[in-house]
């Protein structure tokens, strides 16, 4: 079945399962978030003795499918540099190419007038390597140190128990509020008008929200967790701090909410960035791009000059964030 196609594009979260398609006689395509090892780095260093020892055996056998899967391929996309620079010596820089998600910058745009007086977190809160305690443990530092400290809002789906205890530990339920993953308009009127964005994660192939964040011309506070390094400058459109510092991501939410003038600075850069890179016209050109060059002489060769009809087919992102 396979074969009646001019190419193949797999969009996956880690390689291995390219190697379905590795006999077939046709230029393979993989658009990849991470690597095995990196996408299971959080469960083998935290899971459960289990989880850890499941993942002890498992991870070097997904790992030589990944090897098989990345040689058999005749271009990678990777999802961030932090990708790039993990694919690159196995296979050669010449092979793989940068291809962040394209993010819809027309959906996810500034307000005019901002109204919201709360800080935004998206994604799943259920997800450990979304490693929502911190921004929690960071809020609650927060809270003796900055008065009329703003709202913290979460979205996405529940909360674990762990966390609401936690919560209630600090006396936080009615500063901190939990809203249901929201239909892309309401997200992004979300997003607009929050005071700056906080993602948290131990561990991101590169993170559609930090995008969508910047496409809002909100300000990011990071972990550098690898992928949010490729759009995220520091000092310029967010700050970065170390994976798993509360202390340290406390003092740069401090830092923009006691300086309205820098929020507003980076989140004007950071809606530029993302209109430059990481909108859908600009990303999907990188695909369509790599296409006509491996079909070129064909006559299937992608040669619409109007791509952004044909690159509204590609996932915005490979992982939900």
């Amino acid at each position: 079945m396979l074969k009646r196609y001019d190419l193949l594009q797999f969009v996956v979260g880690s390689p291995p399962w390219v190697c379905v398609a590795e006999d077939v006689d046709r230029p393979i395509l993989v658009w990849t978030a991470t690597t095995t090892r990196a996408d299971r780095a959080s469960q083998m260093r935290n899971g459960s003795i289990t989880r850890r020892t499941w993942s002890s055996w498992m991870v070097p056998i997904a790992e030589r499918y990944e090897l098989r899967a990345l040689k058999a391929a005749a271009a990678i996309f990777a999802l961030s540099e932090y990708t790039r620079a993990a694919i690159e010596p196995i296979v050669g820089a010449d092979k793989v190419l940068l291809a962040p998600c394209g993010v819809d910058t027309d959906l996810f745009r500034p307000a005019a007038n901002p109204t919201g007086n709360y800080i935004l977190w998206v994604g799943r809160l259920s997800d450990a390597r979304k490693n929502v305690r911190l921004v929690l443990e960071a809020y609650a530092m927060l809270r003796k140190t900055v008065e009329d400290l703003p709202d913290l809002y979460l979205v996405g789906d529940h909360l674990p128990n762990p966390d609401v205890a936690f919560l209630r530990s600090q006396q936080l339920e009615n500063k901190v509020r939990v809203i249901e993953r929201r239909g892309p308009e309401e997200l992004a009127e979300l997003y607009r008008n929050a005071r700056f964005f906080v993602l948290s994660s131990d561990e991101e192939g590169l993170g559609i929200v930090i995008l969508e964040a910047m496409a809002s011309g909100l300000a990011v506070v990071s972990t550098n967790c690898g992928g949010p390094a490729t759009a995220i400058t520091e000092g310029k459109t967010g700050l970065l701090i170390p994976i798993g510092d509360a202390k340290a991501l406390a003092q740069a939410m401090e830092k923009l909410l006691l300086n309205p003038p820098l929020r507003q600075r980076m989140g004007m850069e950071g809606r530029r960035v993302a209109e430059e890179r990481f909108s859908v016209a600009a990303a999907g050109k990188i695909f369509l791009d790599t296409y006509d060059k491996l079909l070129r002489g064909s006559e299937q060769a992608v040669t619409d000059p109007h791509f952004e009809n044909c690159v509204s087919t590609i996932p915005a992102s490979t992982t939900e964030t």
